[in-house]
């Protein structure tokens, strides 16, 4: 199942890059939320607070909490939480509580370089952190991903 998951993973980094590339594109612009709202799920959901469906970083790694010892090496932006819950209010799904980000003199928390940057170097980390077979899934997803630091 790793292995399937995988190919989704790859296609979700290698869609991000893209959407960080030109977000003066209102479609690249939307889609930095949704991915960047996937990626924070993937990367930071501890395995006792799972929906038992989802792929999660630690399920690459024995045991899961592994990564999170290894995430937490990465110093997090101080608002990311903030962004967290924007990317799930602007991209997941259509609340009342969205049309609050364009309320004059609200802080809309547009996507941010900071923000992009910590989530790629979450990826780079967590592929250069995989075993050598794990990597090669990874690989063969054809996807160009952040092996190494931009």
């Amino acid at each position: 199942m790793l292995q399937q998951a995988a190919q989704d993973v790859a296609h979700e980094m290698f869609l991000f890059q893209v959407a960080c590339q030109d977000l003066k594109l209102r479609i690249n612009y939307q889609m930095w939320y949704v991915l960047a709202r996937n990626l924070m799920d993937f990367f930071d959901t501890l395995p006792n607070e799972r929906d038992k469906d989802a792929v999660l970083a630690g399920d690459f790694f024995h045991p899961p909490g592994t990564w999170h010892a290894l995430r937490e090496t990465i110093v997090r932006p101080g608002d990311y939480e903030d962004y967290r819950i924007a990317a799930h209010k602007r991209a997941a799904h259509l609340t009342y509580a969205r049309a609050e980000f364009r309320r004059p003199g609200a802080v809309a928390f547009d996507p941010s370089p900071t923000i992009s940057q910590h989530l790629q170097e979450l990826a780079r980390l967590f592929l250069t952190s995989l075993t050598e077979t794990q990597q090669g899934w990874f690989r063969a997803s054809g996807f160009p991903l952040p092996w190494k630091a931009a």
